[in-house]
């Protein structure tokens, strides 16, 4: 098989033949959620794209990716790296003493497959992907288990939600304002281009007499998709920090589907970096050649923890439950003191479980229901539920009340 420019595969694996052009591993990632416990945790919902700036950078180096069912991999022509290795070190940016800094990456969208993701993930319910999304990088990344998450923490969670915004960007900025800069994840200035001018700061007001307020507009257009920071400063120099700035956004390509901002840098960029990266670092003087290391990451996910609500309803008419118990591992279920009544018209009692608890794609909580219903006519019978219903990956309620923010399985059952 030839590789093409460009060329990026779509889930055949591929390998030609030949030293220089043989292809080999730069990085993985997979997709981990504790939901899909029958796939030991292997998670479908995500598709990767690389960003346009990227797509160019793989293709000037011979790099291919394989989408794969729960994530990707990176290749990269082995006769390729002494030319990325050259490529990293043109790019350096000189730091604090001189030391060079390498933030040369491969930026990648992730994007939904699966319309109940945010339903069954431990992310905010009031998650709206058209207005905030994910991010991710191997800055962040820490080793466990032999694999390295691309997380700060066991999970991603909801401390990694940015605001997304697009290429227009208008800024009502506070008092004192006196100039406004983007910088990138490197903390070095973007917008304006230096030697440029600056970034034009306007008066706005609403008539004589009326408070007046700056404003600025930015264009991002300029920029790769990626995460930046926006900064309000005063005549000094220095960032005011008040309200939202300094404003940390996605400028992301707009897609409906779109969820996480995922960044790999291909080395560490400083020598105080954290983080794990898929080739050795370029501090030495000559540095070592490059070698692809392969490494596997992992983009770990949560599976959702809801407060499971039993409805017992009694069939039939004028039946009545007494003496109701819902008993189990796990979680421990008070019942409502007073019944409540259901849309079409039954009354039901309610148990709400005092522990939350996860979503599974294979459930394995066991609960048990016991009581009494008297019929119209008077017959006791005893109520024995050997195994409940479980909750359902979808809906999930969310709750007015702060201790049931991970949201509400409403679980209905008939006797």
């Amino acid at each position: 098989m030839t590789l093409q420019r460009n060329y990026l595969s779509t889930g055949m694996a591929f390998s030609p033949e030949g030293g220089d052009t043989l292809l080999v591993k730069l990085f993985s990632v997979t997709v981990r959620h504790t939901y899909y416990s029958l796939s030991r945790d292997c998670c479908p919902d995500l598709r990767i794209a690389p960003t346009p700036a990227s797509v160019e950078l793989m293709g000037n180096f011979g790099m291919a990716l394989r989408q794969e069912r729960f994530g990707f991999s990176i290749f990269i022509q082995q006769g390729r790296l002494k030319d990325l290795q050259a490529y990293l070190l043109a790019k350096a940016l000189p730091g604090p003493g001189g030391t060079l800094e390498f933030w040369e990456r491969l930026t990648f969208s992730m994007q939904l497959q699966n319309p109940a993701f945010i339903d069954i993930t431990q992310l905010p319910l009031s998650t709206k992907i058209n207005e905030r999304n994910l991010y991710a990088s191997n800055c962040q990344a820490h080793m466990g288990e032999g694999l390295a998450l691309l997380s700060p923490g066991p999970f991603v969670d909801g401390a990694a939600f940015y605001d997304v915004v697009g290429r227009d960007v208008t800024l009502r900025l506070p008092p004192g304002a006196q100039r406004v800069v983007v910088t990138d994840i490197a903390g070095r200035v973007v917008l304006p281009p230096p030697g440029t001018e600056p970034i034009p700061i306007f008066l706005a007001g609403s008539g004589a007499g009326a408070p007046q307020w700056n404003w600025a507009q930015i264009d991002m257009g300029p920029l790769p998709f990626d995460l930046y920071t926006l900064r309000v400063q005063d005549a000094h120099g220095a960032d005011i920090a008040a309200g939202k700035y300094p404003w940390s956004v996605l400028y992301i390509q707009p897609q409906a589907d779109a969820l996480l901002l995922l960044d790999m840098l291909l080395t560490q960029p400083t020598p105080d970096s954290a983080g794990v990266y898929p080739l050795p670092p370029l501090f030495g003087t000559p540095p070592a050649p490059l070698a692809a290391s392969g490494t596997p990451y992992v983009l770990p996910f949560d599976a959702r923890h809801t407060y499971w609500q039993y409805y017992i309803v009694s069939q039939g008419p004028r039946g009545t439950l007494r003496d109701l118990r819902i008993s189990g591992q796990g979680a421990d279920f008070v019942c409502q003191p007073e019944p409540v009544l259901l849309p079409n018209g039954d009354m039901a009692t309610v148990f709400m479980a005092q522990q939350p608890l996860p979503l599974s794609q294979h459930p394995t909580q066991v609960f048990q229901l016991t009581g009494q219903r008297s019929d119209a006519m008077g017959h006791e019978n005893a109520i024995r539920i050997s195994r409940l219903p479980v909750a359902a990956a979808t809906p999930v309620w969310p709750s007015l009340t702060q201790r049931f923010q991970s949201g509400i399985s409403e679980i209905y059952v008939y006797v």
